[in-house]
């Protein structure tokens, strides 16, 4: 198995995240600081998620 993966789609505004059977594609909206500081959250917290729930 992989570890963590984050990727941005083709359309530059959504972020795609996977590791296992979690999938998932995100998509902040507001400032756009705002959206930047919660994309990089999100991925420094989908970096351990897997673990933390098996």
């Amino acid at each position: 198995m992989n570890g963590p993966q984050a990727h941005w789609l083709e359309d530059g505004r959504r972020l795609h995240l996977n590791h296992g059977p979690i999938d998932l594609i995100i998509e902040a909206f507001g400032d756009a600081s705002e959206c930047r500081a919660a994309y990089g959250q999100a991925v420094a917290r989908f970096q351990t998620i897997l673990s933390e729930l098996v």
